[in-house]
């Protein structure tokens, strides 16, 4: 088992780590406890990625557009930067979504 956490919240990522972290174990028996395996939490904290390059797919411009929310100028540049690729998303969207209706009616 995986589990993997995106966060793009402005503060400091303060949750549990571990699936034993997440459970509260008040009034259940030591012994028990070790019967249940203890997963690893994968923690994604959008706002700490620095090279948003290192995506190379949807991921990328969403990242960004999480990242870069709160900053206008950011936002911007970013956009600017990425325009081919927000252009291929909006394409193949606009493809999968709007002309099969378009081709049935």
């Amino acid at each position: 088992m995986i589990i993997l956490v995106i966060y793009f919240g402005d503060k400091e990522w303060e949750g549990a780590r571990t699936l034993h972290e997440l459970i509260d174990w008040s009034g259940i028996p030591d012994k028990w406890k070790s019967m249940f395996v203890d997963y690893q939490m994968h923690l994604l904290e959008v706002n700490k990625i620095e090279n948003l390059d290192q995506y190379h797919s949807d991921l990328m411009l969403l990242f960004g557009i999480l990242k870069y929310r709160k900053d206008k100028k950011k936002m911007e540049a970013f956009i600017e930067k990425n325009k081919e690729a927000f252009s291929d998303v909006i394409n193949r969207y606009f493809i999968t979504n709007f002309f099969p209706t378009f081709l049935s009616k």
